[in-house]
Protein backbone atom coordinates (compact mmCIF):
# COMPACT_ATOMS: atom_id res chain seq x y z
CA UNK A 1 0.00 0.00 0.00
CA UNK A 2 0.99 3.66 0.00
CA UNK A 3 2.90 5.50 -2.68
CA UNK A 4 4.77 3.45 -5.24
CA UNK A 5 6.13 4.01 -8.68
CA UNK A 6 3.82 2.97 -11.47
CA UNK A 7 6.69 1.28 -13.13
CA UNK A 8 9.93 0.21 -11.47
CA UNK A 9 12.62 2.78 -12.33
CA UNK A 10 16.10 1.90 -13.35
CA UNK A 11 19.23 3.57 -12.02
CA UNK A 12 18.97 6.48 -14.53
CA UNK A 13 15.31 7.09 -13.63
CA UNK A 14 16.13 7.15 -9.92
CA UNK A 15 18.93 9.68 -10.47
CA UNK A 16 16.62 11.81 -12.63
CA UNK A 17 13.92 11.73 -9.92
CA UNK A 18 16.46 12.74 -7.26
CA UNK A 19 17.66 15.60 -9.50
CA UNK A 20 14.07 16.86 -9.99
CA UNK A 21 13.32 16.68 -6.24
CA UNK A 22 16.54 18.46 -5.23
CA UNK A 23 16.16 21.14 -7.94
CA UNK A 24 12.51 21.78 -7.03
CA UNK A 25 13.29 21.98 -3.33
CA UNK A 26 16.23 24.33 -4.02
CA UNK A 27 14.04 26.60 -6.18
CA UNK A 28 11.36 26.80 -3.48
CA UNK A 29 13.95 27.57 -0.78
CA UNK A 30 15.58 30.21 -3.01
CA UNK A 31 12.19 31.87 -3.60
CA UNK A 32 11.28 31.81 0.11
CA UNK A 33 14.70 33.20 1.09
CA UNK A 34 14.28 36.09 -1.36
CA UNK A 35 10.76 36.77 -0.13
CA UNK A 36 11.79 36.82 3.54
CA UNK A 37 14.81 38.98 2.77
CA UNK A 38 12.61 41.52 0.96
CA UNK A 39 10.01 41.62 3.73
CA UNK A 40 12.57 41.89 6.52
CA UNK A 41 14.71 44.49 4.76
CA UNK A 42 11.69 46.70 4.09
CA UNK A 43 10.26 46.32 7.58
CA UNK A 44 13.45 46.31 9.63
CA UNK A 45 15.17 48.82 7.33
CA UNK A 46 12.44 51.36 8.01
CA UNK A 47 12.55 50.71 11.74
CA UNK A 48 16.34 50.93 11.94
CA UNK A 49 16.40 53.96 9.64
CA UNK A 50 13.86 55.77 11.80
CA UNK A 51 15.72 54.91 15.00
CA UNK A 52 19.00 56.10 13.56
CA UNK A 53 17.33 59.31 12.41
CA UNK A 54 15.71 59.86 15.82
CA UNK A 55 19.11 59.43 17.48
CA UNK A 56 20.64 62.00 15.13
CA UNK A 57 17.80 64.45 15.80
CA UNK A 58 18.07 63.97 19.57
CA UNK A 59 21.69 65.21 19.43
CA UNK A 60 21.01 68.35 17.38
CA UNK A 61 21.60 71.83 18.77
CA UNK A 62 21.58 75.10 16.87
CA UNK A 63 19.62 73.56 14.01
CA UNK A 64 16.70 74.71 11.88
CA UNK A 65 13.27 73.10 11.61
CA UNK A 66 11.30 73.01 8.37
CA UNK A 67 7.60 72.20 8.79
CA UNK A 68 6.19 70.91 5.51
CA UNK A 69 8.29 69.50 2.68
CA UNK A 70 6.27 70.78 -0.25
CA UNK A 71 7.42 73.30 -2.86
CA UNK A 72 8.43 75.99 -0.35
CA UNK A 73 9.68 73.68 2.40
CA UNK A 74 11.68 71.65 -0.10
CA UNK A 75 13.35 74.82 -1.40
CA UNK A 76 14.23 75.93 2.11
CA UNK A 77 15.58 72.47 2.98
CA UNK A 78 17.69 72.46 -0.19
CA UNK A 79 19.08 75.91 0.63
CA UNK A 80 19.94 74.88 4.19
CA UNK A 81 21.56 71.71 2.89
CA UNK A 82 23.61 73.69 0.35
CA UNK A 83 24.81 75.96 3.16
CA UNK A 84 25.75 72.95 5.30
CA UNK A 85 23.41 73.91 8.13
CA UNK A 86 21.78 71.17 10.22
CA UNK A 87 18.01 70.95 9.91
CA UNK A 88 15.04 68.69 10.55
CA UNK A 89 12.01 68.33 8.30
CA UNK A 90 8.64 67.71 9.95
CA UNK A 91 6.19 66.11 7.52
CA UNK A 92 2.87 64.34 8.04
CA UNK A 93 2.71 62.60 4.64
CA UNK A 94 4.36 59.15 4.85
CA UNK A 95 5.33 59.17 1.16
CA UNK A 96 7.10 62.51 1.50
CA UNK A 97 8.71 61.28 4.73
CA UNK A 98 9.97 58.22 2.84
CA UNK A 99 11.48 60.52 0.20
CA UNK A 100 13.28 62.43 2.96
CA UNK A 101 14.65 59.19 4.39
CA UNK A 102 15.83 58.02 0.97
CA UNK A 103 17.67 61.30 0.38
CA UNK A 104 19.24 61.25 3.84
CA UNK A 105 17.32 64.25 5.16
CA UNK A 106 16.57 64.16 8.89
CA UNK A 107 12.80 64.06 9.23
CA UNK A 108 9.95 63.39 11.61
CA UNK A 109 6.52 62.09 10.58
CA UNK A 110 4.28 63.62 13.22
CA UNK A 111 1.84 66.37 12.36
CA UNK A 112 3.81 69.64 12.57
CA UNK A 113 1.48 71.57 14.89
CA UNK A 114 1.74 69.06 17.73
CA UNK A 115 3.79 69.79 20.81
CA UNK A 116 5.07 66.19 20.83
CA UNK A 117 6.54 66.67 17.39
CA UNK A 118 8.01 70.05 18.27
CA UNK A 119 9.75 68.59 21.30
CA UNK A 120 10.88 65.60 19.22
CA UNK A 121 12.48 67.98 16.71
CA UNK A 122 14.05 69.83 19.65
CA UNK A 123 12.46 73.21 19.00
CA UNK A 124 13.87 74.49 22.30
CA UNK A 125 17.41 73.94 20.92
CA UNK A 126 16.69 75.26 17.42
CA UNK A 127 17.86 78.61 16.11
CA UNK A 128 15.16 78.87 13.47
CA UNK A 129 11.91 77.44 12.19
CA UNK A 130 10.24 77.64 8.79
CA UNK A 131 6.52 76.90 8.68
CA UNK A 132 5.56 76.16 5.09
CA UNK A 133 2.33 74.23 5.58
CA UNK A 134 -0.63 74.30 3.25
CA UNK A 135 -3.05 76.32 5.36
CA UNK A 136 -2.67 79.59 7.20
CA UNK A 137 -4.36 78.09 10.27
CA UNK A 138 -1.72 75.35 10.54
CA UNK A 139 1.08 77.87 10.01
CA UNK A 140 -0.35 80.13 12.70
CA UNK A 141 -0.55 77.25 15.17
CA UNK A 142 3.02 76.16 14.43
CA UNK A 143 4.34 79.71 14.85
CA UNK A 144 2.45 80.14 18.12
CA UNK A 145 3.67 76.79 19.48
CA UNK A 146 7.25 77.49 18.40
CA UNK A 147 7.18 80.97 19.94
CA UNK A 148 6.03 79.55 23.28
CA UNK A 149 8.65 76.77 23.25
CA UNK A 150 11.54 78.93 22.03
CA UNK A 151 11.09 82.70 22.29
CA UNK A 152 14.53 83.43 20.76
CA UNK A 153 14.08 81.36 17.59
CA UNK A 154 13.96 83.03 14.21
CA UNK A 155 10.60 82.08 12.73
CA UNK A 156 9.76 82.30 9.05
CA UNK A 157 6.24 81.46 7.97
CA UNK A 158 4.33 81.26 4.75
CA UNK A 159 1.05 83.19 4.50
CA UNK A 160 -1.53 82.84 1.73
CA UNK A 161 -3.74 85.76 2.73
CA UNK A 162 -2.90 89.27 3.86
CA UNK A 163 -4.97 89.07 7.06
CA UNK A 164 -3.20 85.83 7.98
CA UNK A 165 0.13 87.54 7.48
CA UNK A 166 -0.86 90.20 10.00
CA UNK A 167 -1.87 87.56 12.55
CA UNK A 168 1.40 85.72 12.04
CA UNK A 169 3.30 88.96 12.58
CA UNK A 170 1.44 89.60 15.85
CA UNK A 171 2.34 86.12 17.13
CA UNK A 172 5.96 86.45 16.01
CA UNK A 173 6.71 89.86 17.54
CA UNK A 174 7.75 88.41 20.87
CA UNK A 175 11.25 87.56 19.61
CA UNK A 176 13.21 87.70 16.43
CA UNK A 177 10.85 86.72 13.64
CA UNK A 178 10.45 87.48 10.02
CA UNK A 179 7.59 86.67 7.72
CA UNK A 180 7.50 86.46 3.99
CA UNK A 181 4.55 86.06 1.74
CA UNK A 182 4.16 82.75 -0.13
CA UNK A 183 7.92 82.05 -0.26
CA UNK A 184 10.62 81.67 2.35
CA UNK A 185 12.92 84.32 0.85
CA UNK A 186 15.78 85.89 2.65
CA UNK A 187 16.65 82.98 4.94
CA UNK A 188 19.73 84.20 6.82
CA UNK A 189 23.13 82.85 5.84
Amino acid sequence: MGFREVKVLGTGGQYFTMFIVITGLGAVLFFLTGLFEFILSEYLGNIWGRRRMENQISKLQGHHIVCGYGRVGGSVAQELSDQGKPFVVIEIDEDVFGECVRTGTSASTAAPPTTRCSSGARISEAVGLVSALGTDADNLYVVLTARVMNPQALIVSRAEHFDSEQKLEMVGRTGLSRLTRSRARGWPT
